[in-house]
C-alpha cells in the first residue's frame, strides 16, 4: 500500500472512530466535504496545511495519518472509543478546542483549571 492508499484508509478509520460523518469532518476543516471525500477514495491528496489540520481534529501526529506509529494509531483509538461516549455537544466542543491554535488552547486549559 502506497503512502496515499495508507492516508485515504487513516483518515476513513478516524472519522468512523469518532463517530463522524464526512460532512462533519469537512465543516470542522472548513472544506467541502466532496473534497473530503476524494481524499477518504485516495482520488487526491491533501495538501501538507491540511493534513496538519486533520491530525490536529483527530488529535495525532501527521505521521500517524499514514499508519507508521502504529502505537500512536492504538492510542488513538482506544480515545476515540471514548469520544463516541459523549453527548455531540461535548463532541462538538471538543473538536472546535482541536482546531484552536496551541495559545488559544493553553488558554482555555488555564480557564477551566480556575473553575
Amino acid at each position: 500500500m502506497n503512502n496515499k492508499q495508507l492516508l485515504s484508509a487513516t483518515l476513513k478509520q478516524y472519522r468512523r472512530d469518532l463517530g463522524l460523518t464526512q460532512e462533519q469532518v469537512a465543516q470542522a476543516l472548513h472544506i467541502d466535504r466532496s473534497t473530503y471525500a476524494y481524499y477518504e477514495m485516495g482520488r487526491s491528496s491533501p495538501s501538507l496545511e491540511i493534513a496538519a489540520k486533520f491530525a490536529t481534529l483527530f488529535g495525532v501526529t501527521i505521521d500517524a495519518l499514514i499508519c507508521r506509529n502504529t502505537d500512536e494509531l492504538t492510542d488513538s483509538r482506544a480515545l476515540n472509543e471514548d469520544f463516541r461516549l459523549l453527548r455531540k455537544d461535548e463532541q462538538s466542543l471538543l473538536l472546535r478546542y482541536r482546531r484552536l491554535p496551541a495559545d488559544s488552547r493553553d488558554d482555555v486549559r488555564k480557564y477551566v483549571e480556575e473553575l
